[in-house]
């Protein structure tokens, strides 16, 4: 690392609340969501059984330090994937499948399919110099930008579908979401491993693919769970969120145990009675399939409760091993989109993670909101609440300059499990989990006694 952690000594500047979080705390629900993992397919996807469990545990929890916990169910059509394959015929006669996992929000292609040559395209997140002739399917790889942003360069270039494949550290299959469809972005995009983008790729194959990919939608009634603390102006009330749920491929311990272990440990260790503002902790479901919870969460929300919120602090994957530090830019300066209404306070929250950065010795890094109001910030970012938060990375690839302060290894992504199987306890940096966990404590104790600074 750059500079030097200050991990179990003290400063003037952290409060018995930062203090009370601890490592052992935070890893013991982490391995709580794992065991509930491997019983069930190793997954905690929305309506599966393990988060089922993940619901049942976080609320029983909850009740055992006194809150009154609030159950806000809700129905998701979640997709169900009936068929789905990429062919391919090399020169030999030699017939290959690959397996493809379409992205949420992805249209299907037709029943028929697409049958197009592929073009490469590094990572797609550049329009191509040189436009294709005839039908072509875009073959990018993973990271350097959205899944969304690669979709939509893929079609302004003329493309009919777009295959995404790993990064060679990562190579396993994945998933991924984009946004939803609008008429100038609907082409179909899917994801598939390193191996079969580079056997796609070899000298002997054809450079015809046949790419088919069907989805269907299954009805899932799903809950989210809201606690808020006993003491505290109900008129002034400080949120803080995270998600519960997986993708299909993998357990999702970093994306968003270590979010959720977050919240539990917080709620665990404040001061419930002697508080200025009141707290609330939410634990979203469905965030893995557009972020619904949240959004159903703050639709139903009258006009007089939204005024009530001053603030809301999004957590979403803190501990992942090939970590940054990235606050979410709080004015806009170090967004790609122009013209974003930034909410009065945004700004005083960067602020407020710079300077906790700043007094631990560490570097940070600010991160665009145009990605993080895909997470379940956004819906507070429509309804013109202030947000903010962390995160230690995701699939962006680390940079050199990013090795050099941060430590960890350039050309690899943040979080090289990121919506994969590996995803597991074993993905966690416990010490980088424990710096942003007390982060977010430090925040909580700041606003939880004076929002005076967001305006």
């Amino acid at each position: 690392m750059g500079l030097p952690l200050l991990w179990a000594m003290p400063t003037k500047r952290q409060s018995n609340l930062e203090m009370a979080i601890t490592e052992a705390g935070l890893l013991r629900h982490l391995n709580e969501f794992q065991v509930m993992a491997d019983k069930y397919n190793h997954t905690r996807l929305v309506g599966t059984p393990a988060h089922e469990e993940t619901l049942d545990y976080i609320i029983r929890f909850l009740e055992s330090f006194g809150y009154n916990v609030h159950q806000q169910e809700f129905t998701v059509f979640r997709p169900d994937v009936s068929s789905h394959s990429v062919h391919l015929t090399k020169d030999n006669g030699q017939q290959v499948d690959f397996n493809v996992n379409i992205m949420h929000n992805s249209p299907s292609t037709s029943d028929e399919g697409i049958t197009a040559k592929y073009v490469p395209n590094a990572f797609g997140c550049e329009r191509l110099s040189t436009k294709p002739t005839g039908p072509w399917i875009a073959l990018v790889e993973r990271g350097n930008c959205s899944f969304t942003e690669k979709q939509h360069i893929a079609q302004l270039d003329g493309a009919l579908a777009v295959l995404v494949y790993n990064t060679e550290d990562q190579q396993d299959d994945f998933e991924g979401k984009i946004d939803p469809q609008t008429e100038d972005r609907n082409i179909p995009i899917g994801a598939i491993s390193w191996r079969a983008a580079h056997e796609i790729m070899a000298p002997n194959s054809s450079p015809i693919l046949h790419v088919r990919m069907q989805v269907d939608v299954i009805p899932v009634v799903t809950r989210n769970i809201i606690a808020e603390t006993q003491g505290g102006n109900k008129e002034n009330v400080i949120m803080i969120g995270a998600h519960t749920d997986s993708v299909m491929q993998g357990p999702g311990i970093n994306d968003d145990g270590s979010g959720v272990t977050t919240l539990l440990e917080i709620a665990a260790h404040i001061d419930q009675k002697h508080l200025t503002n009141a707290v609330r902790f939410a634990w979203w479901s469905a965030e893995e399939l557009g972020t619904l919870g949240s959004k159903a969460y703050v639709e139903k929300l009258p006009s007089d409760q939204r005024k009530r919120i001053a603030a809301y602090l999004n957590i979403d994957m803190i501990g992942s091993p090939n970590h940054v530090n990235m606050i979410y830019d709080g004015d806009g300066s170090n967004s790609k989109e122009t013209g974003l209404v930034i909410p009065v306070g945004n700004a005083a929250i960067e602020s407020l993670f710079i300077k906790y950065f700043e007094d631990n010795h560490e570097y940070h890094q600010p991160i665009g909101l145009e990605y993080m109001v895909r997470s379940d910030a956004g819906a507070f970012f429509e309804a013109g609440i202030p947000f903010g938060g962390l995160t230690s990375g995701f699939e962006f690839i680390k940079t050199e300059l990013e090795q050099q302060e941060y430590g960890g290894q350039a050309g690899k992504a943040h979080d090289p499990c990121y919506h994969q199987a590996c995803d597991t306890v074993h993905d966690i940096d416990a010490k980088v989990l424990l710096l942003h966990a007390r982060g977010y404590a430090h925040a909580i104790d700041v606003y939880s006694h004076s929002t005076a600074t967001l305006g």
